[in-house]
């Protein structure tokens, strides 16, 4: 009979819930004209199939409790008929103990007896078992809610963060001054249909044509095109892995105002060693 580890589903649903709090921190922080950044929209289908297992994992572990019960009426049900039968042949005994030859009813009695006392292990086991599954499966059910709130009171906060930035934003963008300090190149036509083209591409799961894509505009200084560069690199999509690069581009994205920049590239930096972040740093200082 297979178990669930109670400490996995726990961290497993803590860590779904975690996730899903990020992903809705981003989103509520993009403009309604910017699509989806990768990173949020994996996030997102990442998050629903972690949750449609763990639903599943949780209602198979309810079926096998009730199994457990189920298991443990029967169990009952033979000890008592196992009793039952003891007692006749105990009966049936002292009313042979007269008789020359009582050997055959000894011996049954004999093997009653050890058949009632494998029913009763067998029935204590099923007792423990039972106790067991309920107690992970309750502790699982509390630390859920637990969790749950915790994302709600998170949710509240990212909430409060997305219009204190939009705010920064719109007091940013009337300000002449911020404008001209931005060094973004120009947005035109060509880019932008650039961009998009490699976006079409990321989101028909063609990774490495989007990375073909952005990477040129990426050097020629597009501040969203060096974000999805990075996200590709910290991801390994459609090139390999690197958090170095990853951490440069972004770096440069943040530097040239792109306002989604900032949010991958603090989660890029907790992930990355002394060293790497060494390495990242000098590249940006070439």
């Amino acid at each position: 009979m297979s178990k669930l580890d109670p400490k996995v589903i726990v961290i497993s649903v803590a860590a779904l819930l975690v996730v899903g709090a990020l992903g809705f921190a981003v989103a509520r922080q993009m403009p309604r004209d910017e699509p989806a950044p990768l990173a949020v929209v994996t996030i997102d289908r990442v998050a629903e199939q972690a949750a449609e297992e763990h639903r599943t994992e949780l209602t198979a572990l309810g079926a096998e409790r009730d199994d457990l019960a189920a298991q443990l009426e029967t169990a009952a049900n033979e000890r008592d008929q196992m009793l039952g039968e003891l007692e006749d042949l105990r009966a049936a005994q002292a009313e042979a103990a007269a008789e020359p030859d009582s050997s055959t009813l000894v011996s049954d009695l004999a093997t009653a007896t050890a058949q009632r006392d494998s029913m009763a292990g067998d029935l204590e086991r099923l007792r423990a078992e039972l106790k067991a599954q309920g107690t992970a499966l309750e502790a699982a059910l509390v630390e859920a809610e637990s969790l749950k709130q915790q994302l709600a009171q998170a949710q509240s906060r990212a909430e409060a963060e997305a219009a204190a930035a939009t705010q920064a934003d719109q007091s940013a963008a009337a300000s002449s001054e911020s404008v001209e300090t931005v060094a973004e190149v120009p947005n035109n036509a060509a880019i932008e249909a650039a961009v998009e083209e490699g976006l079409r591409a990321y989101q028909a799961k063609d990774f490495k044509t989007a990375f073909d894509t952005w990477a040129p505009l990426a050097e020629q200084g597009v501040a969203r095109a060096q974000f999805y560069v990075g996200a590709l690199y910290r991801d390994g999509a459609g090139v390999n892995r690197d958090m170095v690069q990853a951490y440069v581009w972004l770096k440069r994205s943040d530097e040239r105002g792109y306002i989604y920049a900032k949010g991958l590239l603090d989660r890029v930096s907790k992930e990355m060693n002394p060293e790497q972040l060494a390495q990242a740093e000098a590249v940006l200082g070439q």
